[in-house]
């Protein structure tokens, strides 16, 4: 849950990240390690957050079973204003969204220049104020103390690349064990991808995926069964193909440069963060 604050002192508002820490009289010794490893994903989030394209961050405290983590206060995610776009009807401007991805690029760049994974890339996480600027949050702090997986991977396995659920054990035996170190490490493309199916959602308007009949995945339908829903995902992305996903999110209004770097995305044996930031060059990047 987040929540906007106003630091009075010095008339700051700020995004307040209110995440509850779990609570067993039985389990101290896990708590503790939770709030270790959440200190240390902030010591790396602060670290971070000097770059432009990354949400800054204010501090970290602790309210009674609450963790409150400070950031600043953006206008809308990608996310939302996909939505207002595509509820009017109208096709998401290329121009907007190749500056959005340059500047997400940036801030991945930036990740990886200092050994850090993102994870977590995708249209809610891509922040945006009525200066132009774009920012990434949500560095995985929040994954850290929830007390089950299956929450987690809902709204994030949407956006994993098939090598991840191909080399890892069953999810719903992960999610059973809920031990995220079940779940093969990320690595850097995994970001790439992720971004690539952003792109595909955020002019698409809702998840670029079908299933067996056709119908599109939504969003809402995390609300349901959780581990029913993570299975059908997760076929729903074992069986994607490429250029199916393309012609039928992109279809004929966008450029070829677009569709061809939406292409190279979601191939990852050729192409690493550099390459993406070199292809910013291209034309459709540009305003």
């Amino acid at each position: 849950m987040v929540k906007e604050f106003c630091y009075k002192p010095l008339n700051i508002k700020m995004a307040v990240k209110i995440i509850r820490i779990p609570q067993d009289r039985y389990q101290d010794q896990d708590n503790d390690e939770k709030v270790k490893k959440l200190k240390k994903e902030i010591a790396n989030f602060r670290t971070l957050s000097i770059h432009q394209n990354i949400v800054d961050f204010y501090g970290l405290c602790f309210n009674d079973t609450d963790a409150m983590i400070c950031m600043e206060l953006m206008d809308m995610s990608l996310y939302d204003l996909y939505l207002v776009v595509h509820d009017e009807k109208k096709k998401f401007p290329e121009k907007i969204l190749g500056y959005v991805t340059v500047q997400v690029l940036e801030a991945l760049g930036f990740c990886k220049s200092n050994n850090f994974i993102h994870r977590d890339v995708k249209p809610k996480n891509i922040l945006l104020n009525n200066r132009g600027e774009v920012k990434l949050c949500d560095f995985g702090e929040s994954r850290i103390l929830k007390d089950s997986l299956a929450s987690t991977f809902v709204g994030t396995i949407a956006y994993w690349p098939p090598e991840r659920f191909e080399a890892n054990k069953p999810i719903q035996e992960a999610i059973q064990n809920q031990n995220e170190e079940d779940v093969v490490r990320y690595d850097v493309r995994s970001d790439i991808w992720s971004l690539g199916i952003t792109l595909a959602e955020t002019v698409y308007g809702k998840l670029p995926f079908t299933d067996d009949k056709g119908a599109s995945i939504s969003h809402d339908n995390n609300t349901n069964n959780g581990q029913e829903n993570i299975v059908t995902i997760q076929h729903c992305i074992l069986s994607t193909k490429t250029d199916e996903l393309i012609q039928r999110c992109f279809g004929t209004f966008y450029s070829a440069d677009l569709t061809e770097f939406q292409d190279s995305s979601m191939d990852d044996s050729k192409f690493t963060v550099e390459d993406f930031q070199i292809k910013r060059l291209e034309p459709w990047t540009t305003i």
